[in-house]
């Protein structure tokens, strides 16, 4: 390592820094702040450093520096934030993450994974900021592709049992020409067969399996040579055709 490489200290420091390795983070955090020329980055890291090391004084020193200099020169609301997470002030901490959101900040990309907001995953809030961001799970599983489709199983409406099988055939047949489209994510039978015809919670199994549009109320009748069909858009629940 290039002892006079400011970043590779850091990193340093911020590995030890998961290791609870504190004393050791501060050193390396130190040595990144004099390589860097002050780099508010690195000011916040050892600042939620101290503060993880209940030495408060140090880290409400570190935070009047920062917000001293944030008037002067960009200093990261979001990096700020990890420090009153550390301190356990968490309103002022959501207050700078949502004007990190307000100024959309870059650093909120690793929100979802970062360790410095652990302690705050389950705050309504901070579920609320990643719903916002779109990386809660319910956004990271979306109800898939706008080109993508699942036929339901159909309704045979007949009283002739004896030709219970038309309505797979007609499922098929479709099933057959749709997956011929170019470009279009075809869901298979076997994936589809033991969902009903019309179920209600049409967002939940569109989310299960993975599609943005799902034929609905289907239903035929093989004596009329009469097949119901409708295309339904899984996420808004709009009738398509």
């Amino acid at each position: 390592m290039d002892p006079n490489f400011a970043v590779a200290h850091w990193h340093l420091g911020l590995a030890y820094e998961q290791k609870q390795l504190l004393d050791s983070a501060t050193e390396e955090f130190k040595i990144a702040i004099s390589l860097s020329g002050g780099s508010p980055l690195m000011k916040a890291a050892l600042g939620r450093v101290y503060a993880k090391a209940q030495k408060t004084h140090e880290a409400n020193e570190m935070l009047n520096e920062l917000n001293e200099l944030a008037k002067r020169q960009y200093a990261s609301a979001y990096e700020l934030a990890t420090i009153y997470v550390a301190l356990g002030n968490n309103e002022e901490a959501f207050q700078l993450l949502a004007k990190a959101y307000a100024e959309h900040s870059f650093h909120l990309v690793n929100l979802n994974v970062s360790p410095q907001f652990k302690s705050v995953r389950s705050d309504p809030r901070f579920q609320d900021l990643l719903q916002r961001l779109g990386l809660s799970k319910s956004a990271s599983n979306p109800v898939a592709a706008e080109k993508s489709i699942a036929v339901l199983p159909f309704e045979y409406l007949s009283t002739d049992k004896a030709n219970a099988c038309f309505a797979e055939g007609i499922q098929d047949e479709i099933l057959t020409r749709l997956s011929k489209i170019a470009d279009l994510k075809v869901i298979s039978r076997t994936s589809t067969q033991h969902y009903e015809s019309a179920p209600v919670n049409l967002p939940e199994i569109a989310k299960q399996l993975g599609v943005a549009h799902r034929s609905a109320r289907n239903s035929s009748r093989k004596e009329m040579d009469y097949t119901n069909l409708l295309l339904i858009s899984a996420a808004y629940r709009n009738i398509l055709f």
